[in-house]
């Protein structure tokens, strides 16, 4: 009787599983954004000590470093829709890495 008991659990938490496959689906894909979270931020640390840097030495900022780290952020908050349910979308690389426009422009004096 005992046998039969923990094949009947078994089977009802399989079938809970398979009826909410897609929750737990979205689940591995938040865990791995979490991952690249975790990757990103440390990009964000190496952009932002290049940028200072340069400005120190040249008293002005990387451009095109600048446009590309406006296209980080946008990830980042695709990349948090997503881990908080906010957006279904998934961000890259399931779907194409935001574009930014130029970013506004700062006089690098007053930074």
């Amino acid at each position: 009787m005992k046998g039969k008991n923990n094949s009947d659990s078994g089977v009802k938490a399989k079938e809970f599983l398979m009826s909410r496959k897609e929750i737990c689906l979205r689940l591995i894909y938040t865990f791995i954004f979490l991952a690249v979270l975790g990757v990103v931020v440390n990009i964000i640390w190496l952009i932002a000590a290049l940028q200072y840097a340069f400005l120190f030495a040249t008293k002005n900022y990387i451009k095109p470093l600048r446009k590309f780290s406006a296209s980080l952020t946008e990830y980042l908050k695709e990349i948090m829709d997503y881990i908080l349910i906010i957006s279904s979308k998934k961000p890259f690389p399931f779907s194409d890495f935001p574009k930014i426009k130029e970013p506004v422009e700062i006089n690098p004096e007053e930074v």
